[in-house]
């Protein structure tokens, strides 16, 4: 049997009479029912009770009709009211419902049957009409926390707004989330289970002394449920159960908490794994500049006195026969250690090309020329064909010659003696096609995928005939692409040669005209297109070198001073800086990896000190081991007109000295 508890407000004792009358004879029902005839008296029984429903009269004698509505709505929220009319008030009773109440009465209609059925469709209503609000409200505040985990990295701040929505919600006397570890496993429910934890027996104590002993405990944990993230803790001090909608509501603020705390983990750790992976590349790559700067200054030495060997008379034939031996391979060395260096830029997506317009004919030219002796050495037969219409070309002219010198290496290597070259360059409509066939080795067609690919060489064994890293195919594929281009391979099988083309977009007319107006870069090579004689230009012109190295400033002075100039070596860069301030030199040739002061600062500090006292700038050449595109860079940031790379040239050395003597 079903209690009913009830509030009847009713100042005619008749009225009241009736209905306690009708409502004994409810069958099924228990009902119990508190009479009062003041308003004021059923305000304290609101207070003090709790009521399935109020019977309510409007006409009190302590309360206005216009008033007693607003009076009962306010002090029961959550009970629903039903109002007692006279037929003559059957208007305000409309209004009454209107305003907020259940349900109305006429007491001249009553009946036991309809008085029951009013009551418990009110109570229905009533209770639809709380839950349709708590949904609405609980659906508003996940909403509201769906964003903030989603989108919030502060995990402070979204776990206080969690306790907040959580205590506006429960209605419990105590609510916290506590953001730490604790050693308790939690069942597939994320149901707690383990009270062993110190700091939760702790926790439990100090609510039982404050007199709180009913409550719910949540653990926020990964979906794994196997690492404890922290703890949901509800508790009331009256006796009774959360309902299950309630404990379903904070296991869902759990899980939101449990996914932000994890994200918010997550995203730690990939950014220290970045940070991590950052600094492991920036130490390879101070690794591949500080191995190329120390592998390239010995270098350096050995071609200074290569050059001069050369220069020393006489020479039998077999000391030069010997000395091209050591050129050969110096030149080997150097080109190995380049591309170790390039290597580390096409890993980390570094490398850059420094565009210019530069006369293309021009550059296949200089690389052709450059294969003259080993071409010549195995006998080998070169078919060109250069189209005349190939004149100005707006590309990165270093990293071209070094595609097209890769290729042809790779086909004066794998071609036997008496064997075929061809080279091809022409321009077919807006691309520029490169095409280098040879009738050597060839490459197994299973093989032509693998090609370009980084360090792969065809034959790997410790028997291999042939030399190299397997490095200069895979920058010749990046340099391609880097030009809007790409590179493809042909191969028949075996002994049947190889086609390797090169196409890269060829700019208009009038986009080189108008590149021929953007910002000149620094050139790495430049040569001087009419060298001027020795004796006008370098002979008595003050010349500064600054190398860390003793050896490489011996070698430069007794190189430069052949031509005529007057030439002055530090090795520290510091006295340097004081002896171009007071002695002043047409000529600044420096090395970059220096300690104390390196090439970069020391120029810079001598462009501002020239800048200060309004001083043309003195020319000078950044001599260095560090060659990447970066350092070519900081090098025409620091001042510089010109970079180039160890192991010098001398002939080039010597011509970029004319050139820029004779600006």
């Amino acid at each position: 049997m079903r209690n009913l508890n009830l509030l009847l407000i009713e100042d005619n004792e008749a009225h009241a009479h009736i209905i306690q009358r009708y409502l004994k004879r409810v069958s099924d029902y228990s009902v119990r029912i508190d009479h009062v005839d003041l308003w004021k008296l059923g305000a304290e029984k609101l207070k003090a009770g709790k009521f399935d429903a109020v019977l309510l009269d409007l006409r009190l004698p302590d309360s206005d009709l216009d008033q007693t509505l607003s009076r009962a709505l306010q002090g029961a929220q959550n009970v629903p009211i039903i109002v007692l009319s006279s037929l003559e008030d059957r208007a305000i009773a409309v209004k009454s419902v209107q305003e907020g109440a259940q349900d109305y009465l006429c007491k001249g209609d009553l009946s036991a049957e309809l008085l029951l059925r009013t009551i418990l469709n009110s109570i229905e209503r009533k209770e639809n009409e709380r839950q349709l609000r708590l949904e609405s409200k609980k659906n508003e505040y996940l909403l509201e926390l769906g964003r903030l985990v989603l989108n919030e990295d502060d995990i402070p701040k979204a776990r206080e707004r969690g306790r907040h929505v959580l205590a506006s919600y429960l209605h419990s006397d105590y609510v916290d989330i506590l953001i730490q570890h604790f050693n308790f496993k939690a069942s597939s429910e994320s149901v707690l289970t383990d009270f062993s934890d110190p700091d939760i027996q702790s926790l439990l104590g100090t609510l039982q002394k404050q007199g709180l002993k009913y409550g719910i405990l949540v653990p926020l944990a990964d979906r794994k449920g196997a690492d404890a993230l922290g703890l949901i803790v509800a508790y009331n001090r009256d006796e009774g159960f959360y309902s299950r909608d309630q404990i379903h509501f904070v296991f869902t603020v759990a899980n939101m908490l449990s996914y932000l705390i994890v994200r918010k983990r997550l995203e730690n750790q990939l950014q220290q794994k970045i940070m991590d992976l950052q600094d492991a590349h920036q130490k390879k790559d101070d690794f591949i500049a500080t191995l190329s700067h120390e592998l390239r200054t010995p270098l350096n030495i050995l071609a200074g006195h290569l050059e001069v060997l050369k220069t020393s008379q006489p020479l039998g034939e077999e000391a030069l026969e010997s000395i091209k031996g050591i050129e050969k391979n110096l030149d080997l060395e150097t080109r190995l250690i380049q591309e170790t260096l390039d290597l580390s830029y096409i890993v980390t997506g570094k490398m850059q090309l420094n565009l210019s317009v530069f006369n293309l004919r021009k550059s296949i030219r200089t690389v052709l020329e450059s294969f003259r002796t080993a071409i010549h050495a195995k006998n080998l037969h070169l078919l060109t064909e250069v189209y005349e219409e190939l004149q100005d070309f707006y590309g990165d002219p270093h990293r071209l010659q070094q595609m097209l010198w890769n290729l042809l290496s790779n086909a004066v290597k794998f071609t036997p003696r008496d064997g075929m070259i061809e080279f091809h360059a022409r321009k077919i409509n807006s691309t520029l096609e490169f095409k280098i066939c040879d009738s050597g080795k060839g490459i197994a067609r299973e093989n032509l995928r693998y090609v370009f690919s980084k360090f792969w060489q065809e034959d790997s064994s410790i028997s291999r005939h042939y030399m190299g890293l397997g490095l200069g195919l895979g920058l010749v594929k990046q340099i391609a692409e880097l030009h809007g281009g790409y590179a493809e391979v042909e191969s028949a099988g075996p002994n049947q040669g190889a086609c390797f083309t090169i196409k890269l977009p060829y700019m208009l007319a009038r986009q080189v005209a108008a590149a021929k107006t953007g910002e000149a870069k620094i050139d790495v090579h430049t040569v001087a297109t009419s060298p001027q004689p020795r004796s006008s230009v370098l002979s008595n012109r003050k010349v500064l070198i600054v190398d860390d190295s003793e050896d490489t400033v011996a070698l430069m002075l007794k190189l430069l001073r052949k031509t005529g100039a007057i030439v002055t070596g530090y090795i520290s860069p510091e006295e340097a800086l004081e002896a171009a301030k007071s002695q002043g030199y047409d000529l600044i040739i420096s090395d970059i990896g220096m300690p104390g002061l390196n090439g970069y600062e020391l120029l810079t500090l001598y462009r501002a000190w020239e800048k200060k006292r309004g001083r043309k700038k003195t020319p000078a050449i950044a001599l260095t081991a560090y060659a990447s595109d970066d350092d070519v860079k900081q090098a025409q940031t620091a001042g510089f007109q010109l970079h180039m790379t160890k192991p010098m040239n001398l002939k080039l050395l010597e011509e970029n000295i004319r050139s820029l003597l004779a600006d």
